[in-house]
């Protein structure tokens, strides 16, 4: 970059604090982070997963291997397959399409026999998807903090991550929420399925929210 003339902290933080306002009221900004806040892909099963394994009936050497290895390929073979998706698609429409791809895997997870082949299975797919969405999520990010004039990028991007951690911090919530209200029932509804259930729920209801 070219060297630039020393400017006086105040006119630094005065500069920052204008782009960042200018994110917020445009369109795409207050949209994107909009977009962030809401549960769409924010696929937080995947950090639950390691504890739901014992529902599965799923031996600790199987829990290891998916939620370690397994996890570092699958997500950054969906993050990759994404990133390509991501070029060919719309970026919102990408990232609406990861959420509801989250979704439809924690139904069929949550629909299938309580066996350690659905932990692995279920729980490798949703790993796929979340590197899709991750991919999706820094895509689109980057494509509305790179159309903003100014020199605070950085600041800028933070406004959209930090409204997604929200979103991955309220989800996680309800998804345990869901695992704690049927952990106890002795039928079809156990604490996995409720918890999958929230957790495709949630994903549904936020694109549905976002497309009305």
């Amino acid at each position: 970059e070219e060297k630039r003339a020393p400017e006086p902290a105040r006119v630094l933080f005065g500069q920052m604090a204008t782009d960042v306002w200018q994110t917020i009221r445009s369109r795409p900004g207050w949209s994107g982070i909009l977009i962030c806040l809401s549960p769409v892909g924010t696929a937080v099963a995947i950090n639950l997963f390691s504890g739901i394994a014992v529902d599965y009936h799923a031996p600790d050497s199987l829990v290891t291997y998916v939620n370690g290895l397994g996890n570092a390929l699958l997500t950054a073979l969906g993050a990759y397959i994404g990133g390509i998706l991501c070029d060919v698609l719309n970026r919102r429409v990408a990232y609406a399409l990861a959420g509801g791809l989250t979704a439809l895997c924690g139904i069929g997870m949550m629909l299938a026999p309580m066996t350690p082949l659905t932990y692995a299975v279920g729980a490798s797919v949703y790993m796929v998807i979340t590197g899709f969405c991750y991919a999706a999520f820094y895509a689109f990010v980057l494509e509305i903090v790179g159309s903003q004039k100014g020199r605070a990028a950085s600041t800028r991007y933070t406004l959209f991550t930090a409204a997604a951690n929200a979103a991955i911090f309220y989800v996680t919530r309800l998804d345990g929420m869901g695992y704690e209200h049927f952990k106890n029932s002795t039928g079809f509804w156990n604490g996995p399925r409720g918890l999958l259930a929230v957790d495709a729920a949630a994903n549904i209801i936020g694109i549905v929210l976002l497309v009305g």
